[in-house]
C-alpha cells in the first residue's frame, strides 16, 4: 500500500501560502478519528502518490509517525491548471464497510478491429477495507464486432465479499462498427442542437 507523509497543521495558514511554498494542503476525516486533522504534504511527495493513485484507492497516511489507513476520497485541482490543490481522506476501520469505485482498465484495445464503446468507466461498491479493489481489467483481445461484456462478467460481481450498488447486467463495453459510432456521435450532435434552438427560442 501508498504511503503519504505529512505534517499536521493549524488552519491559521491559508492554503494558497502553503501551495506557493510547495506544500498541498489536505484532510483526513471519520472512522474513529473523533474530529478532522488537516495536514501539509510536499507537492513532489502528493504527485508521485496520484501517479499511482486515483480517487477510491487505500493509502497510508502517515502523519508524524502516526499511521492511517485511509481511503482517498477527492482529488481537488485547479481547473485552467490542473495544479492539485487539495486531498481529502475517509479514515478506515477494519470491520466496518466502506463505498468506493474501482476503475475499468482496458486492456489490447489496438487488437481490437471494431470501435470500442465503452459505456461503464467506474464500479461503485461496498465492501470491508481488506477487501477493496482498486481497478478491474478488461481484456479486449480476440473480441469482434457484435461482441460485448458486462458487469457480470467481470470477477468483481462474482466476489461474495463485494455488494455491486449498479446493477450486475451493467454494460461495460461493447465493440461496434466504426460507422455505427460515426452515427450515434451524429445523432448526438443533433440533439444538442435541437436543444440549444429550442433554449434560444424560450429565451426570446
Amino acid at each position: 500500500m501508498d504511503v503519504l507523509r505529512a505534517e499536521k497543521r493549524t488552519e491559521n495558514i491559508k492554503p494558497r501560502r502553503l501551495r506557493a511554498d510547495g506544500l498541498i494542503p489536505g484532510c483526513v476525516y471519520g472512522g474513529k478519528l473523533e474530529e478532522t486533522i488537516m495536514f501539509q504534504a510536499p507537492e513532489g511527495a502528493v504527485l508521485q502518490l496520484v501517479r499511482a493513485k486515483a480517487e477510491g484507492s487505500k493509502v497510508t497516511l502517515d502523519l508524524g509517525g502516526t499511521k492511517h489507513v485511509t481511503l482517498l476520497k477527492e482529488i481537488a485541482r485547479e481547473p485552467s491548471t490542473n495544479r492539485i490543490q487539495h486531498l481529502s481522506f475517509q479514515a478506515l476501520v477494519a470491520d466496518e464497510e466502506i463505498t468506493s469505485v474501482a476503475r475499468i482498465n482496458l486492456l489490447n484495445r489496438d487488437r481490437v478491429s471494431g470501435f470500442i464503446q465503452q459505456l461503464l468507466f467506474e464500479i461503485p461498491y461496498k465492501a470491508l477495507p481488506a477487501d477493496m479493489v482498486e481497478s478491474v481489467t478488461v481484456d479486449l483481445e480476440g473480441m469482434e464486432i457484435g461482441d460485448s461484456v458486462s458487469l457480470a462478467d467481470l470477477d468483481i460481481a462474482k466476489n461474495d465479499a463485494i455488494e455491486l450498488l449498479i446493477e450486475a447486467d451493467s454494460p461495460v463495453v461493447n465493440i461496434i462498427e466504426q460507422r455505427a459510432a460515426e452515427a450515434s456521435d451524429e445523432d448526438e450532435e443533433g440533439d444538442l442542437g435541437e436543444e440549444a434552438a429550442t433554449e434560444a427560442e424560450e429565451e426570446a
